[in-house]
C-alpha cells in the first residue's frame, strides 16, 4: 500500500486547489514522504473496514460558464472539486478495477473511454474507415447520434452495486465502493460564497477519479443488446450506432437497436433526449431513411460533431478545417492582445499548447489532400510566427527562417508524422485496433 500510495501522489496535479477538507494537493506532494506511512494505513483501515470520513464524501461544485445567457443555468458547466486524500485512494481502486477488467477482458471493445490504449482518435478511425468503405462500394450508411440525458447524474447507486457485482468485484472492495458513491454531499461555490449543503442520491461520484470507471462498468452491457450488423461505439456516455446498407431490410435492423436501445435505458433508468439525438445519413443514394425513438422522429442533420472532429454527409472535412482555423485564429487575437512578453520560448509554449494542439486534433482522421486547405492550415503558423516575432521586438524574417528560430517543424510536415505514428501503434499493438481490419498487408515471396 505505501508504494502504491506514493506512485499515486506523484500523479497528483501541481497546484493548490480548493478541497472540501482544506488539504491541497501541493501540500500532498511537498509532504508526501513523510505523511505516507500513516496515510497507507489510514487507506488501509478504510478498506478492510469498508469505512469511509464523511467529508471524503463531500464536494465544493464550481460552476463555469461555457456560452449562451449568463442567467440560464443550463449554459453552466458544474465542476467538482473532492478531497485530495481522498484522490489518492481512488487512484490505487481504481488501478487494481482497470487491471482485473483488462486481464479478464470484461470491457467491451466498443467502449473508447477512459481506457489505455484507447482514445477518441482511435475510435474515429475506426468509424470514419467503415464509412469511408461502404461509401466506395456504393452503399449507404445511416449513423444515428444518441445523448444520454445527464447520464453521470443518474445513475442509481441500488443498480449500480448490482452491476458491479455481475462482474464479480465484491467482498471488501464492494463494501468500499458502496459507502463511497452513498450519502454524499455537496455545496456549490460562487466566487467566494458557499451554498448550504445538498444530498446526493443518485449518480457515479462527479470529480471523482473512481466515477468514470463506475460508469463504464454500469453502461457496459449495452453493446450485447445490438442485433447483428449494425456496429456501436461508444466514449464514456456518447453513443453512435450505424448501419451499413442497400435493403430496407438492413435498416429495420437499425430500428430494431433503437427499440432494444429504448427498453434497456427504461430497465435501468437511463433517459434520451431525443430533441439532441441526430442520424446523418451518408451515400449518394441514400433514400434518407425515416427513424424514430419512442415515437420521437430523429432530427436528419447534414453534418454533426462527432467527438470533436465535424464529419458531414459527404464525408468531407473543409468545413471541420474552417471551424478550427477560425477559433485558432480567435485564440491568436487573445494572446497577441493579453500575453506581454519578448521570450521566443514562451511564445513557442503558448502557442504548441494553445493554438497548436487545436489545429492538430485527431488530424489522422481528416489530413487534408487539397493544397488549398493544406495551405490555410499552413497560414496559421505563418501568422502566429510573423506577430510574435513582432512582439519580440524582432526585424522581419522569412516564414521558412522563422520556423528555425522558433525551432517549429511545418503543420505539414508533423500531420505527416503524426499519420506514420500512429500507424506504427496500430500495426504493433500498441492501441485496441485490429490492423487487418484497417490495412491491406502483402505477402512476402520466399526466394
Amino acid at each position: 500500500m505505501h508504494q502504491q500510495f506514493l506512485k499515486s501522489c506523484v500523479k497528483l496535479p501541481n497546484k493548490n486547489g480548493t478541497s472540501p477538507d482544506g488539504i491541497s494537493y501541493r501540500y500532498l506532494k511537498n509532504c508526501w514522504f513523510t505523511i505516507s506511512p500513516y496515510l497507507s494505513e489510514i487507506f488501509r483501515a478504510s478498506i478492510d473496514s469498508g469505512s469511509i470520513p464523511e467529508i471524503w464524501k463531500s464536494s465544493i461544485v464550481v460552476p463555469i460558464f461555457k456560452k449562451g445567457e449568463r442567467n440560464n443555468p443550463e449554459n453552466y458547466r458544474p465542476i467538482s472539486l473532492t478531497c485530495a486524500i481522498c484522490r489518492v485512494i481512488e487512484r490505487i481502486i481504481v488501478t487494481k478495477i482497470y487491471e482485473f477488467l483488462t486481464r479478464n477482458k470484461l470491457i467491451s471493445e466498443n467502449q473508447f473511454g477512459f481506457l489505455r490504449n484507447r482514445s477518441t482518435t482511435l475510435q474515429l478511425i475506426k468509424t470514419i474507415n467503415d464509412f469511408s468503405d461502404a461509401m466506395e462500394n456504393k452503399k449507404n450508411i445511416d449513423c444515428i447520434y444518441l445523448d444520454f440525458q445527464k447520464a453521470f447524474d443518474s445513475v442509481p447507486h441500488d443498480l449500480l452495486l448490482f452491476k458491479r457485482r455481475l462482474i464479480d468485484i465484491g467482498g471488501k472492495l464492494i463494501q468500499w465502493i458502496s459507502n463511497f458513491i452513498t450519502n454524499r454531499k455537496f455545496t456549490v461555490k460562487i466566487n467566494e460564497s458557499y451554498s448550504d449543503d445538498y444530498h446526493v442520491t443518485s449518480g457515479v461520484p462527479q470529480g471523482s477519479v473512481l466515477g468514470p470507471v463506475l460508469f463504464l462498468i454500469y453502461i457496459n452491457d449495452l453493446p450485447d443488446i445490438i442485433p447483428v450488423g449494425i456496429s456501436i461505439k461508444l466514449f464514456a456516455d456518447d453513443v453512435k450506432l450505424y448501419v451499413t446498407h442497400k435493403s430496407n431490410q438492413e435498416r429495420k435492423q437499425l430500428e430494431l437497436a433503437l427499440i432494444n436501445i429504448s427498453q434497456w435505458c427504461k430497465e435501468w433508468k437511463i433517459k434520451i433526449a431525443p430533441t439532441k439525438s441526430f442520424v446523418l445519413h451518408l451515400g449518394n443514394n441514400n433514400p434518407k431513411h425515416q427513424y424514430k425513438l419512442d415515437q420521437n422522429i430523429i432530427t436528419e442533420v447534414q453534418s454533426i460533431r462527432d467527438l470533436g472532429i465535424l464529419i458531414d454527409n459527404k464525408l468531407k472535412f473543409t468545413e471541420h478545417i474552417s471551424n478550427i482555423i477560425k477559433s485558432a485564429y480567435y485564440r491568436m487575437r487573445l494572446l497577441f492582445k493579453y500575453l506581454k512578453t519578448r521570450s521566443i520560448k514562451i511564445w513557442k509554449s503558448v502557442y504548441t499548447s494553445y493554438i497548436r494542439s487545436l489545429l492538430e486534433y485527431s488530424t489522422v482522421n481528416w489530413s487534408p489532400n487539397s493544397k488549398k486547405d493544406i495551405n490555410r492550415l499552413e497560414k496559421c503558423q505563418k501568422f502566429y510566427t510573423k506577430i510574435a516575432l513582432k512582439k519580440c521586438r524582432l526585424p522581419y524574417i522569412r516564414y521558412q527562417n522563422r520556423l528555425t528560430l522558433f525551432e517549429l517543424p511545418t503543420l505539414e510536415n508533423r500531420r505527416k508524422i503524426l499519420d506514420l505514428v500512429t500507424i506504427y501503434k496500430i500495426i504493433n499493438g500498441y492501441t485496441c485496433l485490429d490492423p487487418k481490419s484497417l490495412f491491406n498487408f502483402s505477402e512476402r515471396s520466399s526466394s
